[in-house]
């Protein structure tokens, strides 16, 4: 089963949140989880290492989040649907009685973890059995959508994931074939600021990455080092720790 929702309805994803009065025991929490559904799929060692991390990342949801979960595609920008867009709202009691209030936690606790494993395995089927395989990979434009979802919650601890080899291939660039030296990575950084979109708004997110890999040692380290600029362009918290090939230690 997967969850739409049609992208001229994102406006509403800011209207299912925590209101002021809410009690929450935890920051609010905004997480996007981008999933790559390229040919680096057929590999199930990368369906297992996507799969294992994203179970790792609902173990960091509380209530008072929310959590969207999007594909990386060859229209990442045009996808009409999520694989994941949940609220998780914040405890509220009924009554002020000790006893029933207690009550009605235990069962609010029950409920979220019964929401969170099902939610989690929802998402691992699809990233571990759906049979699509994109053409190529727009991370730009998903970054871009990502972006677009965050400013939806200004307020929130904002937390991006990408789950990829972080390997752009598209008409515009195809990572496997260029060189990423300083220069060629500052003329691209510098081409997609000056295009309609510009680079997505990402100040002060903090980013995730998980699966990267590369043909070579060589490309690897080129394209890990381009997406560091690329982020701290953004404005984004991109550690040379936190971008990595396999399981992903989340603060």
């Amino acid at each position: 089963m997967i969850i739409k929702l049609l992208i001229p309805g994102l406006i509403l994803l800011g209207q299912l949140r925590c209101q002021p009065d809410d009690l929450c025991e935890a920051t609010p929490t905004t997480f996007v989880a981008l999933v790559d559904m390229s040919g680096v799929r057929e590999n199930p060692d990368t369906r297992q290492v996507y799969s294992s991390n994203f179970e790792e990342l609902m173990g960091h949801v509380q209530p008072c989040s929310h959590l969207v979960a999007a594909r990386i595609t060859e229209s990442s920008a045009m996808e009409s649907t999520f694989l994941l867009n949940e609220d998780f709202p914040s405890f509220r009691p009924t009554t002020d009685n000790d006893t029933y209030r207690a009550a009605e936690k235990e069962q609010f606790q029950n409920d979220f973890a019964l929401k969170l494993g099902t939610l989690t395995k929802m998402v691992k089927d699809t990233i571990l059995l759906s049979p699509r395989i994109a053409r190529q990979t727009d991370l730009f434009g998903a970054l871009t959508k990502a972006s677009d979802i965050f400013s939806k919650y200004p307020n929130d601890r904002q937390t991006l994931i990408l789950f990829s080899d972080m390997e752009q291939y598209s008409s515009d660039y195809k990572f496997p074939t260029l060189r990423l030296d300083d220069t060629q990575i500052n003329e691209i950084i510098a081409a997609e600021n000056k295009k309609a979109r510009g680079l997505p708004k990402l100040q002060g997110i903090k980013v995730y990455v998980v699966g990267a890999k590369s043909a070579d040692n060589d490309r690897f380290f080129a394209i890990r080092n381009f997406w560091l600029k690329y982020f701290e362009a953004c404005g984004a918290d991109c550690r040379q720790e936190d971008y990595g090939t396999a399981l992903i230690k989340f603060d």
